[in-house]
């Protein structure tokens, strides 16, 4: 091997070493950002009685280097048409699905975040091999969900076939085939534009704007909340109730959210709602640590603070 060569070789394992660090610490900061109505947070349970933050923060210890090997499968499938790449990310998953199911006593705390975060990193390889940046310069999440949205075209539809002919296996593939609601795999399907025309633009600005990391995602969940398809509500708790979340988000907006006392206050109110209905926008938590993820490929190795 050169010089060259191994310098180059080492760039690239820096490269993806930082894309799973972003997935990670896209996780971190999506369970520690508080209040979260209905949603395990740093503060409490929310709507759930088998996991806390510890939980979740075991859950996300176990899975740095799973999300190395989906870059790394990005990275070396990106000179193929992307779904050829699907098959070893697909086994990659499963693998990262076990790996957390150990490190949480086999509680499912982030099989979505798995599932989006899995996806999103190999993409973003396959966009940093193709043009020849790494995460510690600028990676656009249009592009990188552009590959995405390639990587799962017709994935809904396969899956709702697949759900004809075997059954629902978990709730959320019930919620699909009883009332269309296509959750985090409708986002993939499309790119993430929940993310990219709601979301990211929400998290920049107010990031721009000086707000501190923990209310500027909180603000931007209400966002999803307000706007995003969430499965896991309409499995838990039925349509109506989804459509309920999405008013109360849009309520708790109107009052200025994070950033005035009587939205914080609507917000704790919700979080008391939500528990107490058995309520967690789950869904909405998946897309807010994507939000932050595509965030920090696009601004390199600077963290909002």
């Amino acid at each position: 091997m050169s010089y060259r060569t191994g310098i180059r070789q080492k760039k690239n394992e820096n490269d993806l070493y930082r894309i799973a660090s972003a997935a990670v610490e896209a996780m971190l900061y999506e369970v520690c950002a508080a209040p979260k109505p209905g949603l395990v947070d740093r503060f409490g349970r929310g709507a759930h009685h088998d996991m806390d933050v510890f939980t979740f923060l075991s859950g996300a210890a176990s899975l740095h280097g799973c999300f190395d090997e989906m870059a790394r499968i990005g990275f070396e499938w990106r000179f193929a048409p992307v779904r050829n790449m699907w098959p070893s990310l697909r086994e990659a998953g499963i693998s990262a699905e076990q790996e957390m199911f150990s490190g949480t006593a086999g509680v499912n705390t982030q099989k979505g975040e798995i599932f989006s975060l899995g996806i999103l990193c190999a993409c973003a390889a396959r966009e940093a091999g193709l043009k020849g940046t790494g995460p510690d310069q600028k990676i656009g999440a249009r592009e990188v969900c552009a590959h995405a949205a390639a990587l799962c075209e017709g994935l809904c539809g396969a899956e709702l076939e697949q759900i004809r002919k075997e059954g629902p296996q978990t709730e959320g593939q019930r919620a699909f085939l009883e009332h269309g609601c296509r959750g985090i795999r409708g986002e993939a399907e499309s790119g993430y534009q929940t993310v990219l025309t709601v979301s990211l633009p929400v998290y920049r600005q107010l990031l721009a704007e000086g707000h501190p990391a923990n209310d500027a995602l909180v603000q931007t969940l209400l966002y999803l909340a307000a706007n995003a398809d969430d499965s896991n509500v309409v499995a838990r708790c039925g349509p109506a109730t989804a459509d309920r979340v999405r008013r109360r988000a849009a309520q708790a907006i109107s009052l200025g959210g994070m950033f005035t006392e009587a939205g914080q206050q609507d917000i704790r109110r919700m979080d008391e709602e939500f528990i107490s209905g058995n309520i967690s926008p789950g869904g909405c938590a998946d897309l807010l640590a994507v939000t932050h993820f595509l965030y920090r490929l696009e601004n390199g190795t600077a963290a909002p603070v």
